[in-house]
């Protein structure tokens, strides 16, 4: 009922100009609420008569889901609206517990040999969404999650299942280009990540 209240009272996990997301305690389940922020004036504008990116991020978590492909179960989605027009937005999802690939990778926690592994876990990740011809649009490290299941994918408001293959091929190598962009400053980790994109079956 009143979700800048709840997030107000749980631990931020980021405060940004399009976003803040928390994670928050309800009962004893611990969840995730981000709000979609409505930057200014034209930025309202240009948003009101389109979906919402938490509908988006709800729509393609329940598309990834019914794919077997992991990503926090969303809860809830709540529009704020005037009429037809869309403002501020909510989206509540089950807290994955893990660690993200540039914080996992980044200050070398893990081992020569978990990389590999970590690695050939992405390829296989990447290739279920190939399958599909779905892109992501964000494939910044810090938005696939490592967990003891294996990865988790999160950020879905820029994600697109594509009708046209040639279509999905240019994303897939814009995302391609962002993934590799986080391994700039470790070398052997972007050589085992480049040699999983290039074995992606297209």
């Amino acid at each position: 009922a009143d979700p800048d209240t709840v997030i107000n009272s749980g631990k931020l996990l980021k405060d940004g100009n399009s976003s803040t997301v928390a994670l928050v305690k309800i009962g004893a389940r611990s969840l995730v609420v981000k709000r979609y922020n409505i930057k200014n004036i034209q930025h309202a504008l240009k948003r009101c008569l389109r979906p919402s990116r938490a509908w988006v991020s709800w729509h393609n978590a329940h598309l990834l889901t019914i794919l077997g492909i992991p990503t926090p179960k969303p809860i809830a989605l709540l529009e704020k609206r005037w009429g037809p027009f869309r403002f501020k937005a909510y989206l509540v999802s089950k807290y994955v517990g893990g660690i993200d690939f540039y914080h996992l990778l980044h200050p070398d926690n893990a081992k020569k040999a978990d990389r590999k592994i970590l690695a050939e876990r992405f390829g296989k990740l990447i290739q279920s969404l190939a399958d599909a011809s779905i892109s992501h649009g964000d494939f910044k490290a810090t938005n696939f999650i490592v967990t003891g299941d294996g990865i988790s994918i999160i950020d879905l408001d820029a994600m697109c299942e594509h009708r046209f293959r040639w279509r999905f091929k240019h994303m897939f190598k814009k995302d391609g280009n962002r993934w590799m962009k986080n391994w700039g400053d470790l070398p052997e980790i972007e050589a085992l990540f480049r040699k999983q994109l290039t074995q992606i079956k297209l």
